[in-house]
């Protein structure tokens, strides 16, 4: 649905979401529009997003790591 917004906003018109059994408030205008980010906060959002996945990625790296590690004796005091 986000295509779509974004493809009407560049359009320049003006785009309500919400559910088709309020059409009558829609005609009243009293039509409860949902809050929708803007372009800046969506990609920066999906930054943190990516970098999360990053992040995780590295955790089970090391996890795996340092479980071979202390599988094969190889710990040395209280670090690896």
């Amino acid at each position: 649905m986000q295509w779509f917004s974004n493809l009407m906003e560049g359009l320049g018109v003006e785009c309500l979401i919400g559910e088709m059994r309020i059409l009558k408030l829609l005609a009243e205008e009293r039509f409860p529009a949902i809050w929708l980010p803007s372009k800046e906060l969506q990609d920066l959002r999906a930054l943190l997003r990516h970098r999360h996945q990053w992040v995780r990625m590295r955790t089970r790296i090391q996890n795996a790591l340092q479980a071979i590690a202390l599988a094969n004796g190889l710990r040395r005091g209280t670090s690896l």
